[in-house]
């Protein structure tokens, strides 16, 4: 049931295209499975919140707050 709960609720999946711990594969796959799901690539990122595209990204979703609970 909480499973079913998650999967209404808005998603945004951030990949760094040079991720070789998390293949695209796999958060293309979840995109497709979670409809309400943002996939964003970030071209110049690996793995790491730390990296400047992915931090600029999660930065970017969380300044719209009521996109989040939209």
């Amino acid at each position: 049931r909480q499973r079913q709960m998650c999967i209404r609720d808005r998603c945004y999946i951030i990949h760094g295209r040079y991720d070789i711990v998390c293949p695209f594969s796999q958060a293309y796959d979840l995109h497709e499975v979670y409809k309400r799901s943002e996939l964003n690539i970030i071209n110049d990122a690996g793995h790491s919140l730390l990296e400047p595209g992915i931090t600029k990204k999660v930065l970017e979703i969380f300044s719209n707050p009521n996109a989040l609970i939209s």
